[in-house]
């Protein structure tokens, strides 16, 4: 299931890529029923090791408030899921690359 593809020019002799916006929209209401909080719960109590980012578009898919409650409810509780929030819609990596490289970096190096 491919939401984009590549389509000859119709106005030059090259491939553009276009949006199936029936197949992206069903990839965003399909992701917009996962509930990820059972699965938060579970890597904060596992090991006690560890850290979970949670990062999200300030501008992107709109989180119910009940839900960001729920959220934030374990943010605290747990003390090792940490939340990031960036002025950017859906697309963080496009729309901030910078800002999400920096939040996601440390995570990334290697502990040898």
């Amino acid at each position: 299931l491919r939401f984009i593809h590549c389509v000859p020019s119709k106005k030059k002799r090259t491939l553009e890529w276009r949006f199936d916006i029936v197949i992206a929209r069903h990839l965003i209401q399909d992701a917009a029923k996962v509930d990820s909080l059972p699965l938060l719960n579970r890597l904060y109590r596992k090991d006690g090791k560890g850290k979970v980012g949670l990062i999200r578009g300030l501008d992107g898919v709109q989180w119910a408030a009940a839900q960001l409650v729920r959220y934030q409810g374990c943010l605290k509780n747990s003390g090792r899921v940490e939340e990031y929030v960036i002025e950017a819609g859906h697309w963080i990596h496009v729309m901030k690359p910078d800002e999400l490289i920096a939040i996601m970096a440390p995570s990334l190096r290697s502990t040898t």
